[in-house]
């Protein structure tokens, strides 16, 4: 292997793992880390589960990719939950630069490895104790076997193609695994990349019907395990009444359709990407262009990220999250251009501009690191209240919770030999109960309140405990 990808690679693995415990379990990262400890601690589900409710919203991988190593070591801090997206951030980068290498030279390599991670959205998502950027890791890679596949498929190559359709369908039949809309990816870039090349039979070839058979078989194999777990009822409720049908159906999503998201929102998106997505601009030159699309993998990411972009801008429930895949595929092919760009100065010239750049990003990170850190230092961050709950109440204690819903601080607790336990009528036979409500209303009814603080989202909490 030539020593650039080992650079890409450990400059991959510095961007992701410099704030890998950095900060605390804030937001999102709570509620999936505290799942997957539930599976460490309980044992493993095909359907994730916490506080004795079934989660049927999201698929298992994730969570086992966390929980494996955590129920080994009998604990879960940030950088254990925060792994996995450091993992396919690396893979990510280090197989742009590969492919890039080989088609344009080992200089253009470095310099799409170098420059890809150099985007703000990478900053919220790598590390992060979150589904995205590792669903963004099979998306990928079911990108590249496609892109294998058409090229075989385009010199009129199928007995040499199948298998590469065959992977990609896996790839994303491993994506469903970790969050559903892994397949929507793939065949967004396979319906795009026929009317790109005006081969709509592409689409009925024994190839492609493979790849949908493979995830279909996947998909089967869980729905399987899933219903023989939890029942088909528990199963619909969770996929399709909470999870598909307020995010895809505008009469179910509560705000419906808002018809000025449909321009806003891809601005969003891809302003994730930014500055490095500002290198399809060099798409305009027509030297660079002709030159990187000659890689089937380049037209793949680019039609696989427009239209899933599309996709996502016209469904009524959509986050800029949600289109992490697809702002990789643009900032992978604007880190591209970029080094096409770049390669025709002067290695001189060229090898001080990234170094400058790259020193200039590695000072954005550490700052927004930093700012990381300072939360984590706040009296409401979860760590500081979980300790001064513990101080309180001790160790290997039973607390009560009815409606608070920060999984940060549940977490630390659970952390610290606290168990938890969720009362949805505020009835239960424990002593101590950590509640939402206002102390002066407490007050009012007579309960000892032995505690008062805020949660991470600035709420007020009490602790009190039952005469």
């Amino acid at each position: 292997m030539n020593r650039e990808f080992y650079v890409v690679g450990l400059w991959a693995l510095l961007l992701g793992g410099l704030g890998i415990s950095s900060g605390d379990f804030f937001r999102n990262e709570g509620l999936r880390a505290r799942i997957a400890w539930t599976m460490a601690r309980d044992g493993l589900t095909v359907v994730p589960r916490l506080d004795g409710e079934w989660l049927a919203s999201k698929p298992p991988l994730a969570y086992w990719l966390v929980a494996l190593p955590a129920r080994c070591f009998g604990d879960l801090p940030l950088a254990l939950a925060r792994w996995p997206s450091v993992a396919a951030f690396v893979f990510m980068t280090v197989g742009l630069a590969v492919v890039v290498s080989r088609l344009h030279g080992r200089a253009a390599g470095l310099i799409a490895g170098l420059f890809f991670p150099m985007a703000v959205g990478w900053l919220q998502q790598v590390p992060a104790a979150e589904l995205d950027m590792l669903l963004a890791g099979w998306v990928f890679a079911s990108w590249a076997a496609l892109a294998v596949a058409l090229n075989y498929e385009d010199q009129n190559r199928p007995d040499c193609s199948w298998p590469w359709w065959l992977l990609a369908g896996m790839m994303a039949g491993a994506g469903f695994w970790t969050k559903w809309t892994a397949p929507l990816f793939l065949h967004a870039a396979i319906v795009a990349m026929a009317i790109w090349h005006s081969r709509v039979r592409w689409l009925f070839q024994r190839g492609h019907l493979l790849c949908m058979a493979a995830e279909v078989a996947l998909g089967a194999l869980w729905l399987t395990a899933s219903t023989r777990e939890v029942g088909l009822n528990v199963l619909l409720e969770g996929v399709v009444v909470r999870e598909a049908l307020p995010h895809l159906s505008p009469w179910h999503h509560l705000g419906g359709w808002k018809w000025g998201d449909w321009l806003t929102f891809p601005m969003q998106a891809i302003g994730m990407g930014l500055p490095v997505v500002l290198g399809l601009v060099f798409a305009f030159r027509r030297d660079l262009r002709d030159a990187i699309f000659t890689s089937f993998l380049a037209k793949v990411l680019l039609a696989g990220a427009v239209a899933s972009l599309v996709a996502w801008t016209l469904v009524p429930g959509h986050r800029p999250r949600h289109t992490v895949p697809s702002v990789i595929g643009l900032s992978m092919v604007g880190a591209w251009l970029i080094a096409l760009a770049m390669i025709q100065l002067p290695k001189r010239l060229w090898l001080i501009g990234a170094v400058v750049l790259c020193g200039c990003w590695l000072l954005v990170l550490v700052g927004f690191n930093r700012t990381r850190d300072l939360a984590a230092q706040a009296a409401s961050a979860p760590a500081n209240v979980a300790n001064r709950i513990v101080q309180r109440i001790g160790s290997d204690t039973t607390v009560g919770v009815v409606g608070l819903r920060d999984d940060g601080l549940l977490l630390q607790l659970e952390r610290r030999g606290v168990e938890i336990q969720r009362h949805r009528n505020g009835g239960g036979a424990v002593d101590w109960w950590l509640l939402t409500h206002l102390e002066e209303d407490l007050a009012r009814i007579g309960l000892k309140v032995a505690g008062d603080w805020t949660d991470q989202q600035g709420n007020s909490i009490v602790l009190i405990r039952i005469p």
